[in-house]
């Protein structure tokens, strides 16, 4: 339940200046699960920013996100599916159009 929480090995690292770099970090619990955070605001989320999708921040003409947004992709051990965040169903093959 909840977010979850980034796991600190000693200090904090201090905050770098902004960067072309993403702000995000691609993060693997204990349980093997994928979450999202943020280095700048300290928050993490299960649902992967769109800015990494995107490449940085969002340009005015960006086309509005596909269906297949709604797909995340899930590493199992070895094994990887897909799951559908607004129907909870589950694949095992990439779905049409999936960025990621």
């Amino acid at each position: 339940g909840g977010a979850p929480k980034k796991k600190f090995g000693g200090a904090a690292p201090a905050p770098s200046p902004p960067s072309k770099a993403s702000v995000w970090e691609v993060v693997t619990d204990d349980d093997g699960s994928v979450y999202y955070y943020n280095t700048v605001t300290q928050q993490s989320q299960w649902e992967r920013p769109a800015e990494l999708d995107a490449g940085g921040a969002p340009s005015a003409g960006a086309a509005p996100p596909a269906a297949s947004s709604e797909w995340e992709k899930v590493v199992d051990g070895q094994d990887v599916y897909y799951y559908n965040t607004r129907t909870q169903e589950s694949q095992w093959e990439r779905p049409p159009g999936f960025v990621g």
